[in-house]
């Protein structure tokens, strides 16, 4: 060990085995972890705005590469008649040998993004994380002094750094502390505030939303800035992907905490979700089936839930994506259960007197025109109130299956003529809806017989 003249043990030591290379440390615009996957750094500048940071808030940084000591200090230059603080990096070597290597950055260097000492920390530990994730080590309270074998940062403990300190996990994520891992990032119990989710990439701070959350989450592959910050932009998509590969029970969990929170009107990133992009949407069914057994899907429409509740049904609401997910794989809606309902309300008849008298006297006149009409299985129905007003339904185009209300029949027998060349038309279209030029056709030829 060699001490340094320095006596105040108030400082916060990072340290990591290996000597870095005063280089790496002086070099602006080197790094040697750009293409490494595993780390933040990519810029090659974060050690050196710490430092500018850190002198611009009157933080003291003492260095130590093994036995070497390197301190921090300006020089005051000229440039265009203004006085400019230039950044110099001291290095002292074990014989006591000084020298001064001025920089080309200025203290001014990142002043727009680096103003608190969170940015200090926050690249310190991020270089010991990155040189070893598992041999560094942080200690408060030590005598800035050097190590063979080791380098050493030590951090002048201000109340600002040791706030920081205290509230390491806040800021620091452990891969032991995840409660799942993958390729796309890791799961951690919540630590943010209420009403706010904090993210990580690869285990660093990078962004807060004003979120209520399950969770607090590690995003591997988001993308972060020089200055260490993460944006909005495509955030939630990399969410999803993470809770894609999250296992069964914690899928539920997930998308039990967003539907119970969306049912008391609290707003939550699980559910700000494009749920419509997930890779895996027979899994997040299961879920939804294993979360909320037996239990209808509604919209946000007063009419379906009231109407499952007058059913006796469970019911559930949830947001747009939700539903869309939920619903186009299977899962049971409410506008399924009351068209069933209806559907049971409907009362098969035969027709007689003058309903059956509009019913054939349309039928045989174009029949004489069209023969094809024959191939037309058509039944008569009484609807229920709600659907008086409408005129058939389709059971099924490909085989040509149709009811015919009772109000339909009462209409007479050239609105029943036009019934019929609607379902007629129907028959000759693959996607489901008319084909105009024929109806238009068949109904010129049917007015044709009418009038005869």
């Amino acid at each position: 060990m060699t001490k340094s003249m320095c006596k105040n043990n108030n400082f916060v030591m990072f340290q990591n085995p290996g000597v870095t290379d005063f280089h790496a440390l002086f070099l602006v615009g080197f790094t040697d972890k750009a293409g490494d996957p595993d780390t933040i750094g990519m810029f090659g500048s974060g050690f050196k705005l710490a430092i500018t940071a850190a002198l611009r808030q009157g933080i003291t940084v003492i260095v130590f590469l093994g036995r070497e000591k390197v301190t921090f200090t300006t020089a005051a230059i000229q440039v265009k008649g203004e006085e400019v603080e230039q950044l110099v990096f001291v290095r002292e070597q074990p014989d006591g040998t000084v020298e001064s290597n001025a920089t080309n950055l200025t203290l001014g260097y990142g002043a727009k993004d680096w103003k608190t000492c969170w940015g200090v920390f926050r690249e310190l530990l991020a270089n010991c994380r990155d040189a070893d994730p598992h041999g560094y080590e942080v200690v408060a309270g030590v005598e800035p002094q050097g190590r063979d074998g080791y380098t050493r940062v030590f951090v002048d403990a201000k109340d600002e750094v040791m706030e920081i300190y205290r509230n390491l996990d806040c800021y620091f994520k452990e891969e032991r502390n995840a409660m799942f891992a993958c390729d796309e990032g890791r799961v951690y119990p919540k630590c943010a505030q209420e009403g706010q989710t904090n993210f990580y990439c690869k285990g660093m701070f990078v962004l807060t939303t004003r979120d209520t959350s399950l969770f607090d989450l590690d995003l591997y592959h988001m993308p972060i800035n020089e200055s260490r910050d993460a944006s909005m932009d495509r955030l939630l998509t990399y969410v999803l992907r993470l809770f894609d590969s999250c296992p069964p029970d914690m899928k539920t969990e997930i998308i039990r905490y967003a539907i119970d929170k969306n049912q008391e009107g609290l707003h939550t990133l699980e559910n700000s979700l494009y749920w419509s992009q997930t890779r895996r949407p027979h899994a997040w069914v299961d879920a939804f089936r294993r979360a909320f057994p037996d239990h209808v899907l509604c919209s946000f429409s007063d009419v379906e839930f009231q109407s499952m509740q007058r059913l006796g049904r469970k019911a559930v609401r949830v947001t747009r994506e939700f539903h869309r997910l939920l619903s186009s794989h299977g899962v049971q809606t409410a506008k399924q259960v009351l068209r069933d309902e209806e559907e049971e309300q409907r009362e098969m008849f035969e027709p007689d007197g003058i309903l059956k008298e509009n019913f054939e006297q349309a039928f045989e006149k174009i029949g004489d025109s069209l023969p094809e009409v024959n191939r037309l299985d058509i039944n008569f129905v009484r609807l229920p109130a709600s659907d008086r007003n409408v005129s058939f339904v389709t059971c099924s185009r490909a085989r040509g299956e149709y009811q015919f209300s009772e109000t339909l029949l009462k209409s007479g027998s050239k609105a029943v003529s036009l019934a019929i060349i609607d379902a007629l038309a129907q028959t000759k279209s693959v996607s489901g809806k008319c084909d105009l030029d024929y109806e238009r056709e068949l109904v010129q030829m049917v007015m044709e017989c009418i009038e005869k």
